[in-house]
């Protein structure tokens, strides 16, 4: 007997597999640790050195990187692998039910679901929401293919994941108790109960203490439950406008043809995708009403926005032989008088007052561009019919919202002049510590010693980002005083702290985070922003730190500052 032989779809279904790899993983460790995610990452590390440690509500990926960091040591490629991996799962999901929504559907879906910026941008962040999104995504498809020992691994694994889970899940719960009827039926004839929870609770049981080595995991299970439902009561998250701000920002293309798909399902009275609408509607009230909600809990509500994005694109554009060519012509003309008309709008520079010469000139082009946008249309129209013209319309509106779905692409995966001026962020941006880290080097090769401890005190800036880039030397003094007779060889200060050190050291000014003061950010600037991530000088927040070198620590005792490679970002100076 001989091997089925692949097919082309695939072979595109493996393509999207591997471009969502690809824009996950690459230079996935270069960007250094935030806050947030260097607070998961020194866990896991405690973990894996046999630390007690009091683990909160999210073992699944706190013990998965624990088992990665004992294997390979504590990296930041491997304190974002999980999120990274899982990420690629989810496009796997959309593979599995080709059946279910449409081969064409599904193969449109699969790739939205391995570019979708803010899917990537979540999959490149430390943590447990993408390891959530997929492990629901797995236990729904599982179970809507009869799959019912699948659905139990993935409902155990999803359990795990904690507070990041339960939108999803109640979601869901919601769903199916909405059509308890259809559901009774299809519980008894096609699923097995049993095999779900047998295989649910082992998956629990083993994944959540890490194949019995760590039984706090299955209590750190359940804390991530009351963490969900204490989020209610204790708002500590991020604004709603800030949230769908980042829906608009980074997936715009998603929310429109989302939304046209929506209409066309609801209208075609499609079951299942009828079901797919309300559990979105579902997940959006749940995450808007969540006082404690994460500006990374978007990402929900890309997933279904996406498969109705797919619905939409599949439909063929319904024209007549001799009407292609005229709607081609049409769409080349429109998209490439708004990509002159975009072009106009950044050329304008932010500081530019309005009625100013250079502002009229600009508008004045784009009033021309957009005069003979019409008039083309009105020719095909009068030579053809509206057919082709609005199927023009819409192939370079595709055309120009897919630039700035790609454009959104690369800035979530870092690629960007200012990868600190992002929405979709928790905590501001680390910049200088690949600096830190570089002379931290040079001072420790410089020793006579170069293998004895390297003797480093920080005042005043307990911080885990500080402490995850420092994981790596044995005395490392966390302090808010230091003591008189104490003379370690590099100290870490904020830059409004005053230490008297007198000449015994000497110091260079780092730029330890950046952010956008969004509030600050002017209307006019975001169209900027939304291209090229640029903010003025006068929106940014900066926190800066001063890093101290003994002077005797300098080959031969150099004075003097010190000798780093390469510039400092921006900020940094010299003391």
């Amino acid at each position: 007997m001989h091997a089925k032989r692949p097919t082309l779809e695939d072979v595109l279904f493996l393509s999207a597999l591997l471009v969502g790899g690809l824009v996950r993983f690459v230079a996935l460790g270069s960007a250094p640790l935030d806050d947030s995610e260097a607070g998961l990452g020194l866990l896991a590390w405690r973990l894996a050195q046999g630390e007690e440690v009091v683990l909160p509500g999210q073992p699944a990926y706190l013990l998965l990187t624990r088992g990665l960091f004992e294997l390979f040591g504590p990296t930041n490629f491997l304190a974002r692998f999980w999120p990274a991996l899982a990420g690629c799962g989810l496009i796997g999901a959309a593979w599995f039910l080709r059946d279910q929504l449409g081969r064409k559907r599904s193969l449109l879906f699969a790739f939205f679901l391995a570019l979708d910026p803010i899917l990537v941008g979540t999959s490149r962040h430390a943590g447990s929401q993408m390891l959530a999104i997929t492990s629901l995504a797995w236990m729904v498809a599982a179970g809507w293919r009869g799959r019912s020992a699948l659905a139990g691994v993935f409902a155990g694994l999803g359990l795990l994941c904690g507070a990041a889970f339960w939108p999803g899940i109640i979601a869901t719960g919601v769903v199916l108790w909405l059509l308890r009827a259809e559901m009774a039926i299809y519980w008894r004839e096609v699923l097995n109960p049993k095999a779900i929870l047998s295989w649910g609770a082992a998956s629990f049981l083993f994944l959540g203490t890490a194949f019995l080595t760590e039984p706090r995991g299955l209590s750190a299970a359940a804390s991530g439950l009351v963490e969900y439902f204490r989020g209610w009561v204790v708002p500590a998250g991020i604004s709603a406008p800030r949230l769908m701000g980042v829906l608009f920002a980074y997936d715009l293309p998603a929310f429109l043809f989302g939304g046209v798909g929506l209409v066309r399902a609801l209208r075609e009275g499609r079951r299942c995708w009828q079901m797919i609408g309300l559990w979105g509607a579902g997940l959006l009230v749940l995450i808007l009403a969540w006082p404690t909600r994460s500006v990374f809990d978007v990402a929900w509500l890309v997933v279904p926005s996406l498969a109705f994005g797919a619905y939409a694109l599949a439909v063929p554009f319904l024209l007549e032989w001799d009407e292609h060519l005229p709607a081609l012509g049409q769409a080349a003309i429109t998209a490439g008088l708004g990509f002159y008309i975009l072009y106009s709008l950044l050329r304008v520079p932010l500081q530019t007052v309005a009625g100013s010469p250079v502002v009229a000139e600009y508008a004045l082009r784009m009033i021309i561009a957009l005069v003979m946008i019409f008039a083309v249309s009105a020719l095909v129209a009068w030579g053809w019919s509206l057919r082709p013209v609005w199927s023009g319309f819409r192939r370079a509106g595709v055309l120009l919202l897919g630039l700035l779905w790609v454009s959104a692409l690369f800035h979530s995966m870092g690629v960007s002049r200012h990868p600190w001026a992002e929405l979709l962020r928790e905590v501001p941006r680390v910049q200088d510590a690949d600096l830190v880290t570089k002379i931290v080097g040079q001072i420790q090769q410089w020793r006579p010693d170069p293998h004895a401890p390297l003797q480093i005190a920080v005042l005043e800036m307990d911080r885990p980002s500080i402490r995850w880039l420092l994981r790596g030397y044995s005395q490392v003094l966390f302090t808010s005083v230091l003591e008189t007779e104490s003379r370690p060889e590099i100290i870490l200060t904020p830059d409004d702290v005053s230490v008297e050190l007198g000449s015994a050291y000497r110091g260079q000014e780092l730029t330890w985070t950046l952010t956008p003061a969004w509030s600050l950010v002017a209307p006019n600037e975001w169209l900027r922003w939304l291209f090229f991530r640029d903010v003025a000088v006068e929106g940014q927040e900066a926190s800066r730190i001063i890093l101290w070198v003994r002077a005797d620590a300098f080959p031969g005792g150099l004075s003097g500052a010190i000798p780093a490679e390469g510039q400092p970002s921006q900020g940094s100076s010299q003391n």
